[in-house]
């Protein structure tokens, strides 16, 4: 036996009452968030994995305090005179 439905085939494709558009709109909105959150604690973690007090970051913070605006570069030691590089 045989059933025939009455519905209109568009609202075959609706689920629990919600069109594509709105499901398709949800889950975008879903999936951003996760990937935001994914993010954000990735660089958080990241953010704390760095320490502030690590030995190779001694030279670079000791610039700071002396308020150092240039830091030797390869590039601009190049430019340096002859007798300071001696020195």
């Amino acid at each position: 036996m045989t059933t025939v439905s009455s519905q209109a085939p568009s609202a075959a494709l609706r689920v629990k009452g919600r069109s594509p558009l709105e499901w398709a709109m949800r889950r975008a909105s879903i999936g951003l968030a996760i990937l935001v959150v994914t993010i954000a604690g990735a660089a958080w973690l990241l953010y704390a994995a760095i320490e502030p007090d690590a030995d190779g970051n001694a030279d670079a913070q000791a610039a700071l305090r002396k308020g150092a605006a240039v830091v030797a570069t390869p590039a601009n030691a190049a430019t340096e005179p002859a007798s300071s590089a001696r020195q």
